[in-house]
């Protein structure tokens, strides 16, 4: 698999234990990917029942075939500027 790299992330749903994003850069965003709610609160410091069509960064592998192999981390506030690549 490739590194992970810096993509934007849109919240659809945030349950109290589970958040589903959409990636704009992963299958044109069509398909959602979980993601733990604990982790998008805590990057951007606003309750779960406002998370709905907050926009993050985070790094993913792109080159997943189903989100479970996107291997989601380092959520940040989307501030239009993209992060710098860490490394995988």
């Amino acid at each position: 698999m490739k590194r992970h790299v810096p993509t934007r992330a849109t919240v659809v749903r945030a349950g109290r234990s589970t958040t589903l994003v959409s990636l704009e850069s992963w299958f044109g965003g069509q398909i959602l990917a979980q993601a733990r709610t604990a982790a998008i609160v805590d990057a951007v410091g606003i309750p779960r029942d406002l998370l709905p069509d907050t926009h993050l960064w985070v790094m993913a592998r792109l080159d997943a075939q189903a989100a479970e192999e996107l291997h989601l981390r380092g959520w940040e506030p989307y501030d239009h500027r993209v992060p710098s690549a860490r490394a995988a």
